[in-house]
Order: structure tokens, then sequence, then C-alpha cells
């Protein structure tokens, strides 16, 4: 599904990120790194916000990384 551009697949990928299942989300998010869609990133940024999962998080994180997202400075 990473390399997939139908719009429908973005969408499928998206709800994914809901699954119970800790696998399916963390597949879900390096398929939206692979996709270099940037449509991607402010949905990423919120799932790695809300999620206590860090193994979520470190996939959310690679795929912000492989979207070309750059972390801001600390204030």
């Amino acid at each position: 599904m990473g390399s997939s551009r139908r719009t429908s697949t973005y969408r499928d990928l998206l709800s994914f990120l809901d699954d119970p299942n800790s696998g399916v989300v963390s597949m879900a998010f390096y398929a939206l790194g692979q996709r270099k869609d940037s449509r991607a990133v402010p949905e990423i940024l919120k799932r790695m916000d809300t999620s206590s999962d860090w193994y979520n998080q470190w996939y959310a994180y690679r795929a912000l990384r492989n979207l070309g997202w750059k972390q801001s400075r600390s204030r």
C-alpha cells in the first residue's frame, strides 16, 4: 500500500491508524511515509501526540522523517 498512488489507498491507510492492533498501526505509519505524500504530516503528528505506544510513536516519527518533516527547536 505504500507504493500505491490511488486516493482511496490514502484514506484506507488513515483508517488503519485507528486499528486496535499495534502492528497494523505501525505498518500504516510506515506506508504513509513511503508514499511521500505530505498531506499525511498533520495527521501523523496528531496521532503521535495522542499515542501512548512507543513503538507506534517510533514508526510515526520515521514516517515524518521520510516525508521531509523537520522537528522545530525547543523553546
